[in-house]
Parts: structure tokens; C-alpha cells; sequence
């Protein structure tokens, strides 16, 4: 229940955003705050909203990629915890074949990333994502792109051999 006061926080404006998205469907994956579910669900229309329960993560892999998302949300709380976490979730996103959308942090400020500043704009954000409001392959290509050219072992291993190689000269 790591997520738990993440979900709360933006339950409400998760119930808007999704109520806007007339005609998608929503899932939650991992293991969901039971408060922010069943107000989820007592607000959404039958069969719009799908829990998937945590997985081991070469079966979450399989998963996200046999389901590629339009988007992946990541709504996370504003706390000092949550802005020392990496964007790996913008990664395994990204290679399902999603757009992000996250956070307006640094670690967020990615190349094709969606970013919320507050409640109201993740609502508003994810609204208008369903309405079609963005160029999704453009946002998805983007963040594909960068992180091939750098974030790939190949060219991290590169790094880190230089950082040693400078450190026995």
C-alpha cells in the first residue's frame, strides 16, 4: 500500500478526469488503496475501471506490453519521498508503447512526458488526452527516441567505463 495517500491525493480529480474520458476504460495495476477504488467505482460507469493485482515483473512486463496503454498515469503525491524516486515508471511506459503522464518535477521533465502541475491540470490533462488534444505518437516517439540514444545499458555501460578509465589516469 506504498501508493495509498498517492491515489488519495488524486482521487477526486481522478473521478473527474475519468468521468471527461467518456468511452475509455481505466485500470489500476498493483495493489490499490481500497478507499480511492470503491470511490472510483461508485463513480464510474460499470465496467470502466479493471484492477490488476501486483505481479511478478517480467509477468508486469508481458502485461503492460500485451495491453499497450494510450497513456500511463503516474499520480503521485508531492513529498520529499516521492521526488527522490526515479522516472523508471516513465521507461517501462514508454517501451509498452504509452505516453506518460507525471508529474511537473525534474525527474519528470522528459522528453515526451505529459506533466501535471496540480489536482485540477492532472484532471484537466488527462481530459483532454482522451479528447484527443495531443499528438500521442509525437509524445510517445519523443520519449522513445531519447531514451534509446541515452538511457540504454549499452550506452550507460559507456559512461560508467569512462568514469573509471578517468579514475585510474
Amino acid at each position: 500500500y506504498s501508493h495509498a495517500k498517492d491515489l488519495q491525493t488524486h482521487t477526486e480529480a481522478m473521478i473527474t478526469a475519468f468521468k471527461a474520458a467518456d468511452g475509455w476504460s481505466f485500470e489500476l495495476m498493483g495493489e490499490p488503496f481500497w478507499w480511492s477504488l470503491e470511490q472510483l467505482k461508485a463513480a464510474l460507469p460499470a465496467g470502466s475501471l479493471a484492477v490488476t493485482h501486483s505481479q511478478e515483473p517480467v509477468a508486469y512486463f508481458r502485461y503492460l506490453k500485451k495491453q499497450r496503454p494510450a497513456l500511463v498515469v503516474v499520480p503521485l503525491e508531492d513529498n520529499a519521498f516521492n521526488r527522490s524516486k526515479s522516472n523508471i515508471a516513465w521507461i517501462e511506459a514508454t517501451m509498452a508503447g504509452a505516453v506518460v503522464l507525471a508529474p511537473d518535477w525534474d525527474e519528470w521533465r522528459m522528453p515526451g512526458v505529459i506533466n501535471y502541475s496540480d489536482h485540477n491540470h492532472f484532471a484537466q490533462l488527462i481530459a483532454m488526452f482522451a479528447a484527443g488534444g495531443f499528438n500521442d505518437n509525437d509524445r510517445w516517439e519523443q520519449s522513445r527516441d531519447y531514451i534509446l540514444a541515452n538511457l540504454t545499458l549499452d550506452r550507460l555501460n559507456g559512461d560508467r567505463l569512462d568514469v573509471i578509465n578517468s579514475l585510474k589516469s
